[in-house]
């Protein structure tokens, strides 16, 4: 499948065209680690990182994915798009009942605390905090990789959550999250295939 998608994609405005790179050797990839998953690599080149910022990871998340979530929604209105209720009269139990039939409980719950981390009188405390919190883990994260090629967590850490904030790919393997780098991921499919799988 990753055959098939990667690459450049003219029709794609997120598409990037990259260079052609060598590819490190399994061999010469150095892992990263956090807690206890240290020893699961055999003799690969490893070592322990901190990543200081991980501790608002969790909640940084929470309120930015429930302000896009609010934001993203927002057009399902069954007017425009998606589901519409059919037992609507006004205007207004269109757009109630609609959202009350098309959205499930977690989703309407990220709605409401999406509107209200973005409401103007919040979105400075919640939504401008959160994302200045997100650079911040980004630029953490882009140091870390600096002197490694892949981080490896336990896959119910908190820091799981660090691949999504930062939009490097990641995958998990026998209870292990492995986070790469950006546009590295044939050599974490390849690392995992040799080492893991």
């Amino acid at each position: 499948m990753f055959n098939a998608i990667k690459g450049f994609d003219e029709k794609d405005s997120g598409s990037v065209m990259l260079e052609e790179k060598s590819k490190k050797k399994i061999e010469d990839i150095k892992i990263g680690w956090i807690d206890e998953v240290q020893n699961i690599f055999g003799n690969v080149n490893s070592e322990k990182v901190t990543i200081n910022t991980s501790e608002y990871s969790k909640s940084t998340a929470y309120i930015i994915s429930a302000a896009e979530t609010s934001s993203n929604l927002s057009k399902y209105d069954g007017i425009r798009y998606g589901h519409r209720a059919e037992n609507a009269t006004t205007w207004q139990e269109v757009y109630s009942k609609t959202r009350q039939e098309g959205f499930g409980y977690e989703v309407k719950k990220k709605i409401i605390a999406g509107t209200y981390f973005t409401d103007a009188e919040n979105m400075e405390n919640y939504y401008r905090k959160a994302d200045k919190i997100r650079t911040l883990i980004k630029q953490e994260m882009k140091e870390v990789f600096t002197k490694i090629d892949i981080l490896a967590i336990p896959a119910n850490s908190k820091e799981v959550i660090l691949a999504n904030l930062t939009g490097r790919p990641a995958i998990t393997v026998k209870g292990i999250t492995l986070i790469g780098d950006f546009f590295k991921e044939e050599s974490l499919i390849e690392f995992v295939q040799e080492t893991l799988v």
